[in-house]
């Protein structure tokens, strides 16, 4: 799961069977009017409920729609 994103962004859980290592997380954001960063956004790493990592913070950025 990703954790500290912003109220208008959406990302669901992602479940992964243990003998996968290949993932992708799925974020609904709004449009963006220009290119930023998002600080403090986490990887969250849980298997039923109990934390198997760290979380891991992560370089995320915004960018608008190409034309």
């Amino acid at each position: 799961a990703l954790v500290g994103l912003p109220n208008e962004y959406q990302a669901a859980p992602a479940v992964v069977p243990g003998d996968q290592t290949a993932f992708a997380l799925v974020v609904r954001a709004p449009k963006a009017a220009q290119e930023q960063a998002l600080a403090n956004v986490r990887l969250r790493v849980t298997s039923h409920g109990s934390l198997l990592l760290p979380e891991q913070p992560l370089n995320v950025k915004v960018v608008p729609p190409a034309n």
